[in-house]
């Protein structure tokens, strides 16, 4: 597990996964790399050391040097709420790496050596990584699709997609403080009714227009 701590990553997930697969896996280790020392982090520690797990989980902090977490890796795991361009999906594609999705299957990069699992029930997520664990000619060959696949994402593309979020992103700000300049100004009328008109004719035109740009 890798990227920013934060609690909408859901890394507890991870660990409450890890106690059931060390029941089949002893010697199986869950590193989650981004750790810093805010309140999450410690909640996650809390929870590590409340399930004796503080041998098989291993906390680290963030890093640009991610190359050897994913060298030396068997599986990655994505938790998260939500992701809309999952970049340490990709680079855990490109490392040949098997992945399992939580709860995302509509993302685009979400198939070809990715397990997808619907929900968060972390039995279900344990058996999953014990599968592939014990299965090696499964979890190379889901590995070699994940390698493959990255393919489909060329250098070029992935650039087009970061700049066009970025640009969205940017007017969407434009749009909202639109929006906001002409509420306030809307807002001091004192016909309160014609207030939520005037609100909603401009929040559904600047809707529109945040569409048009993603």
């Amino acid at each position: 597990m890798l990227g920013r701590s934060d609690k909408f990553k859901r890394y507890e997930i991870g660990i409450y996964a890890m106690k059931n697969i060390i029941k089949k896996e002893p010697e199986a280790k869950l590193y989650i790399v981004g750790i810093g020392n805010n309140t999450y982090d410690n909640y996650l520690k809390k929870i590590t050391n409340k399930l004796g797990l503080t041998k098989n989980i291993i906390f680290k902090k963030l890093t640009n040097n991610t190359h050897s977490y994913y060298k030396n890796s068997s599986i990655f795991l994505l938790t998260s709420i939500f992701e809309g361009f999952s970049l340490t999906l990709l680079e855990s594609k490109l490392y040949g790496l098997p992945s399992i999705v939580v709860g995302m299957s509509y993302l685009s990069s979400a198939k070809n050596g990715v397990i997808n699992i619907n929900d968060d029930d972390p039995k279900k997520i344990a058996n999953e990584i014990i599968k592939l664990l014990n299965k090696k000619e499964y979890r190379e060959l889901e590995g070699k699709k994940a390698r493959q696949s990255i393919n489909n994402y060329p250098n070029e593309e992935i650039y087009k997609r970061w700049i066009e979020i970025f640009i969205a992103v940017k007017q969407g700000e434009k749009i909202i403080k639109s929006y906001i300049n002409k509420y306030d100004k809307y807002n001091k009328d004192k016909d309160l009714k014609e207030n939520q008109i005037l609100y909603k004719k401009i929040f559904n035109k600047n809707l529109k227009e945040f569409k048009e740009f993603i």
